[in-house]
C-alpha cells in the first residue's frame, strides 16, 4: 500500500473545504467537482471572518480566523451523477490526506461503490434517486458520527430509495 500521493499531487480545491475535512466534517461534493475546482480557483481573497476566541482553560484571548464557504456553491441534491462519481474520488484522496481514520474511509468508499451498482440507477430517475439519497444519507452520516452515533452508511436503505424515486417521479409528473 504504501504512503498517500504528497499534497501537491492533489488537485486544489476550497481552503475552506479542506478544513472542513480535516476537522472531519460535511462537505459538499461541489468542492470536488470541474466545476467547484474553476469557482475558487485563482481567488486568494480566502474569505475569512477575525474573531476573538478563549482559548484552553487559562482565558487567554487569540485573534483567529474562521474560513468562510466561497459564494456559488452548490449542494449535493442538486448535481448530476456524473459530477458525484467524479468528485467522490477526489473528496476521498483528500481525505485521507487530511488523516481520515482508514474505518472511515472504507466506509465512504464502500457506501459509494454501492450506490453506484444499485439497480435502481437503471430504472426511471433512478441517477437523480440515487444523487438525493447519496446527499441525504452522507449528510446524515456526519452528523450522527459527531454526536457519537455512527451507523454503516454502506448498508442502503432500499425504502428511503425507492421513496426518494418516487416522489421524483412524481414531481416530473405535475
Amino acid at each position: 500500500r504504501g504512503k498517500p500521493l504528497p499534497e501537491e499531487f492533489l488537485k486544489p480545491i476550497a481552503e475552506f473545504a479542506i478544513s472542513r475535512l480535516r476537522d472531519k466534517k460535511y462537505v459538499e461534493l461541489f468542492y470536488f467537482t470541474e466545476e467547484g475546482m474553476h469557482l475558487v480557483a485563482g481567488d486568494n481573497t480566502l474569505s475569512h471572518d477575525e474573531a476573538l476566541t478563549v482559548a484552553n482553560r487559562d482565558a487567554t484571548i487569540v485573534l483567529t480566523t474562521a474560513l468562510r464557504p466561497p459564494k456559488g456553491v452548490k449542494g449535493d441534491n442538486l448535481l448530476t451523477w456524473d459530477q458525484v462519481s467524479k468528485a467522490r474520488t477526489l473528496l476521498l484522496l483528500h481525505a485521507k490526506n487530511e488523516g481520515w481514520e482508514e474505518e472511515h474511509l472504507d466506509v465512504l468508499a464502500l457506501f459509494f461503490f454501492t450506490i453506484d451498482a444499485h439497480p435502481i440507477r437503471s430504472e426511471p430517475r433512478g441517477n437523480e434517486t440515487a444523487v438525493q439519497y447519496q446527499a441525504l444519507y452522507r449528510k446524515e452520516w456526519h452528523n450522527a458520527m459527531t454526536r457519537g452515533e455512527p451507523f454503516d452508511l454502506a448498508i442502503i436503505n432500499d425504502a428511503a430509495m425507492l421513496r426518494i424515486q418516487t416522489q421524483l417521479l412524481s414531481e416530473q409528473t405535475m
